[in-house]
């Protein structure tokens, strides 16, 4: 009976393996079809998962229904913090409601030690709510190094020489062509901010060339 248990339960990680790997391939109906049956023993992330699937359906209320079983049950604040985070941040895109936002700033200060998913998340969070210091802090605590999101938020501040430096760590790191030439664009926009015409004329060189 055991070794049937664990057989079944192995199928079901494998399932949610796959219906991660649908939602990342924006093919949410199969996702969701596979969380529904992984919910059974991993309830929250499987529950999380649909919420995301049904919200990038534009099917609001069914994303509402999934989020907040997340949302009202508050075991999971301690026991499943990031997937409670994600509930709270995908429930204020479509409420606009603060609270969730104060919730998630809340959860960070009660449970530090948070997984990187989980500071990136708080630091958007501090995005929307325009306490950009509070967000340089927690992008500052990260391994994963955040280059052009510390940028854009130096380009808030007003702060356009710590923004053109961390821009030029971006572009070093970054092979995206995409990045590359949002990045090069703030660049040119820093250089005439800062009145750097060579430099300028070189950025600009630069995203001709592209």
């Amino acid at each position: 009976e055991k070794l049937k248990q664990s057989q079944e339960n192995l199928a079901l990680q494998i399932d949610f393996n796959k219906a991660v790997l649908h939602l990342s391939k924006n093919e949410y109906n199969e996702a969701i079809d596979l969380f529904k049956k992984t919910s059974n023993i991993l309830e929250v992330p499987s529950y999380l998962n649909m919420g995301i699937a049904y919200y990038k359906l534009d099917s609001i209320d069914n994303a509402i229904v999934y989020l907040n079983k997340i949302y009202e049950k508050q075991d999971n604040m301690k026991e499943h913090t990031f997937s409670y985070m994600s509930a709270c941040f995908y429930l204020y895109q479509i409420s606009k409601d603060n609270k969730y936002l104060d919730t998630i700033v809340k959860i960070s200060k009660k449970y530090k030690n948070l997984s990187e998913h989980a500071k990136r998340m708080l630091a958007d969070t501090y995005i929307i709510l325009k306490e950009y210091e509070n967000a340089l802090e927690v992008l500052n605590s990260m391994d994963y190094t955040m280059d052009l999101k510390k940028a854009l938020i130096y380009i808030k501040l007003k702060d356009y020489e710590k923004a053109s430096l961390f821009l030029k760590k971006a572009k070093e790191q970054n092979v995206n062509p995409n990045t590359q030439d949002k990045i090069l664009w703030f660049l040119s926009f820093t250089d005439l901010k800062l009145n750097k015409i060579d430099q300028l004329k070189e950025t600009l060189d630069l995203i001709n060339d592209r």
